[in-house]
């Protein structure tokens, strides 16, 4: 970590490059990173990494000079000029409202830091523009032929005109006086001024897209693309939780929990999740959906699998032998018992062997997760109890579907796997008290509510966590159904009148109700379901998040992992290990094994040929990229669903950015998170003592 400091501190990281930089991607992994790693493990004493967050920000400033405060995507950090790509002149959704938990971060962190600083307390770093000698004039941006012009903002007109003139130029002056800016003594922004309020176009930008949640026309969903300068939204686009749209729902929610949960700023994340359930939420067609008609029947049909839908039971248990190689991760022991005494211990514990769930998932959707015998012992595709894929194919798979043109626009059977940060979500709110009805208070929205939760198989009184457990199975079945264990980028349903078969980049794989195209069966290493299940572990303690999670780590070491370091992509997840040449085989084999004597080779040989076939077609597999979310979100995400210590980063005291920096919650606009884990440590002393061998029985604890 002090090595890192090290580097930020440098000249080496600076923002000076003749290079478009986007904002939404700049904010969120390099502003949202710079702040949490100053909180997380401290600033340098001159304050180096709040001095390069707000670097930062100044560069990323000029594109939220729009009359909207929405900005334009692109900035060039040598020029400080704003433009959009030249593909398009709108902002996506996503852009627009997943900013001000970062800029909110960054802004407290400079706030805290002038007034630890100043010595005179708040007021004494605050100055007028005044006393700085001419006041700033600040400018806009708005569209003129194509282009960008240059307009001065005047703060008595809701939208400005383009055309300057002097009344213009004179209300702009006035403004930009009674603004006022702030001083640090830290030696890392010694002699700089900045704006108090920097997080303001942040701001704006989010109430800009949040207040079109509560127009009737989009019933709390909003399209996915916008217009900068109007803040209107382009009708034709689409409805969606996945690209371009998927974290601004996220920040619905987060932006409220980072704020330190003010009083109705939770309204529009609830109205946004009822239009979810109302337009968006649909089950795929499984074999039993004929049993379940009415309530009377869909209960008899639950009750035969053992479960109460509307109300979140544990899953079956994984075996000791599931939780042990879970537990061990990179342990070269070899504690494995015998195949006599696992099947027997096994049968005592009611659980289901991984090879079992293997054959199991073969036989229920025609595909083979059969790999080598030596591969299949030393990296199991799965641990998951099979009752789950039972269960989905009984009842079919919850899924978030889109639409185009709006609530009332064409559904389109889809789901990216964006969008499975939603169950962490749904489970997040549950944890901090909202969503235990959907129709948040209103009686005739319950009543649609109730309507779609039964349409879906789910009691009428069933909550954000219920849905959140079942759409969270949906994206676990994404991997345990595909036969290299991952998850393709892009999801179909049957309702898409799409077939297997076919041909080229459009040929469709079938996994029984999950359908995959050719061109969408990549895997990218993506956090969000990850994310979901570390979330649900929190709330929930279900064995069974875990379990998936193991299993999917086991996939992506066995199909991700690189020899000489590092992981990267995986180019088709239902073809995994049939992509590679038979000369590049054939010649690679001929290295280890003389052909001519193929016949008299001996198990042990036959074995390492095999062994080396298969790690030849996982090589020729990949993409030859491993992104950056991989370490910063996948990785921790990981870690933090397996850890037991309830003082890493409690969901109390943190909220995760959509880059998983974790930013500590602001209490009147103040971070204290070291005062928060104090209090979470002080509430689980004895589990902490026993993590640490200490005995506490007969002790007390004040």
């Amino acid at each position: 970590a002090g090595e890192a400091r090290d580097w930020i501190a440098s000249p080496a990281l600076a923002f000076d490059a003749d290079k478009n930089a986007n904002v939404f991607e700049s904010t969120i992994r390099v502003l949202g990173g710079l702040a949490a790693a100053r909180e997380l493990g401290g600033d340098t004493e001159r304050g180096d990494l709040l001095a390069k967050a707000l670097d930062l920000a100044e560069k990323l400033s000029p594109a939220f000079k729009t009359r909207t405060g929405i900005p334009i995507m692109d900035v060039n950090f040598k020029t400080g000029d704003p433009h959009h790509p030249k593909w398009t002149q709108k902002s996506s959704l996503a852009e627009a409202g997943t900013l001000v938990l970062e800029w909110e971060a960054l802004e407290a962190a400079l706030r805290a830091a002038e007034n630890k600083t100043a010595g005179g307390g708040e007021d004494a770093s605050v100055d007028d523009a005044g006393d700085f000698g001419e006041a700033e004039m600040e400018y806009g941006f708005c569209p003129d032929g194509g282009g960008l012009k240059e307009y001065p903002i005047d703060p008595s007109i809701d939208e400005p005109s383009c055309d300057a003139d002097e009344k213009n130029e004179e209300n702009a002056y006035n403004d930009a006086k009674k603004k006022t800016f702030a001083r640090s003594t830290l030696a890392a922004l010694a002699g700089r001024r900045y704006r108090r309020d920097i997080a303001d176009g942040a701001r704006r930008a989010f109430h800009a897209v949040t207040d079109a949640t509560w127009d009737p026309a989009n019933d709390g969903l909003v399209p996915n693309a916008v217009s900068s300068g109007t803040a209107k939204f382009d009708r034709a686009s689409t409805l969606t939780l996945g690209a371009r749209g998927d974290s601004y729902y996220e920040y619905l929610l987060k932006h409220w929990l980072h704020a330190g949960k003010p009083a109705g700023g939770e309204r529009s994340y609830l109205r946004a999740m009822d239009g979810v359930l109302l337009y968006l939420l649909r089950r795929s067609a499984g074999e039993e959906n004929a049993m379940v008609q009415n309530a009377d029947a869909r209960e008899r049909a639950a009750n035969a699998l053992g479960l109460r839908w509307g109300v979140t039971e544990p899953a079956p248990r994984a075996t000791s032998s599931a939780r042990r190689r879970r537990r061990r991760w990179f342990d070269a022991e070899d504690d494995r018992r015998s195949d006599a005494e696992e099947k027997a211990h096994n049968d005592a514990e009611g659980g289901v062997p991984a090879e079992d769930v293997e054959e199991a998932a073969s036989a229920a959707f025609g595909v083979s997760t059969a790999s080598t015998a030596a591969e299949t012992t030393a990296l199991p595709v799965s641990t998951v109890p099979n009752a789950l894929e039972s269960e989905n194919k009984r009842f079919g798979l919850l899924y978030v579907a889109e639409r185009v043109g709006g609530v009332g626009g064409t559904l389109v059977h889809k789901m990216d796997h964006l969008v499975c940060f939603l169950p962490g979500v749904l489970a997040l709110g549950h944890l901090e008290g909202l969503g235990k009805r959907w129709g948040a208070g209103d009686a005739a929205r319950e009543r649609l509510a109730g309507d779609a939760l039964e349409r879906l198989g789910f009691a009428r009184d069933a909550g954000h966590l219920d849905v959140a457990v079942e759409l969270a199975r949906t994206c676990v079945s994404m991997y345990t159904r595909t036969p290299a264990g991952l998850a393709p980028e892009i999801a179909h349903f049957p309702a898409s009148g799409l077939n297997a078969g076919g041909a080229g980049e459009e040929r469709v794989h079938a996994f029984g109700d999950l359908l995959v195209k050719k061109k969408d069966a990549h895997n990218l290493l993506r956090p969000e379901t990850v994310e979901s299940l570390f979330v649900l572990w929190r709330v929930t303690r279900l064995e069974e998040w875990r379990d998936a999670g193991w299993a999917m780590w086991r996939a992506w070491e066995r199909h991700a992992r690189v020899d000489t370091g590092g992981y990267a992509g995986v180019d088709s997840v239902v073809d995994p290990e049939l992509k590679s040449s038979s000369s590049v085989l054939s010649d690679s084999l001929n290295r280890d094994v003389h052909k001519d004597d193929s016949s008299k080779l001996d198990a042990n040989s036959r074995r390492r040929s095999s062994e080396r076939r298969a790690s030849i077609r996982r090589e020729l597999n990949r993409v030859d990229k491993m992104e950056s979310f991989w370490l910063s979100e996948t990785l921790k995400y990981l870690f933090l669903l397996f850890t037991d210590d309830p003082t890493v980063t409690p969901l109390e005291c943190f909220v995760f950015n959509t880059e998983a920096h974790p930013l500590p919650v602001l209490r009147a606009g103040v971070s204290n998170a070291r005062a928060c884990v104090e209090r979470v440590a002080a509430r689980h002393v004895r589990s902490l003592a026993a993590m640490q061998g200490v005995e506490t029985e007969g002790r007390s604890f004040a």
